[in-house]
């Protein structure tokens, strides 16, 4: 017991000039540094009611331009627009669950006949997508979804009604990217990427994929 009370002097002894020592450099005062923003977007996140942002239900459309790629179909590759209309209903503050409405459109430029007698006409190729899936963020501003369902490919002649003949059915996905760069409360601007994939059995497939802008009420 004498030994064990003398060892423990012996270490007091040595480690109680180290910590008076009047020559040890002072630590510097704590300054903070900035706060990380998405740990501060988080945080709001997770205090907020469970009414207004990313709650309840949420409409978004885009339109921009696209390209359109048809495998094994006449006529169907060029350039035009795409479109998307979505509806959806929020599951978590991230997910939310889509019904969409989404397609690239194509005006096929042709003439008919011989000079002078040339008549000129335009036909667009429509492949359109009525899907349901979900989007999700994966960070505060940025967010990627995807849908699966069903596709119609229509040929529609300039002023005139659709050519039942020109029509053909099938299924497909849209897959899409955005990101949000300007928000007002529950509305957002975001630049989006879209692409579509259809499949027509016996017909061929309509590929396309635009970049435009989206205008989101959440």
């Amino acid at each position: 017991m004498i030994a064990r009370g003398a060892v423990a002097l012996a270490l007091l002894g040595l480690a109680t000039p180290a910590l008076a020592d009047p020559g040890a450099t002072p630590l510097p005062p704590y300054k903070p540094g900035k706060p990380d923003r998405w740990a501060v977007y988080g945080g709001e996140e997770a205090n907020l009611e469970g009414t207004g942002i990313r709650s309840g239900f949420a409409f978004a459309g885009y339109l921009g331009p696209a390209i359109q790629i048809g495998v094994d179909m006449e006529h169907a590759t060029g350039t035009g627009g795409s479109f998307s209309f979505r509806l959806g209903r929020f599951a978590d503050r991230d997910t939310l669950i889509t019904v969409e409405l989404a397609g690239t459109v194509f005006p096929y430029k042709f003439d008919e006949g011989m000079p002078p007698n040339v008549v000129h006409h335009v036909r667009y190729n429509q492949s359109t997508l009525a899907a349901f899936g979900a989007q999700t963020y994966v960070a505060p501003i940025l967010w990627i979804r995807m849908a699966l369902g069903f596709a119609a490919f229509t040929r529609r002649d300039q002023g005139a009604m659709r050519d039942s003949t020109a029509s053909h059915f099938g299924g497909g996905a849209v897959v899409g990217a955005g990101l949000e760069i300007v928000r007002r409360k529950s509305v957002s601007l975001a630049l989006e990427f879209l692409a579509t994939g259809a499949v027509y059995p016996t017909d061929g497939v309509i590929l396309g994929g635009g970049l435009g802008l989206s205008l989101g009420i959440y």
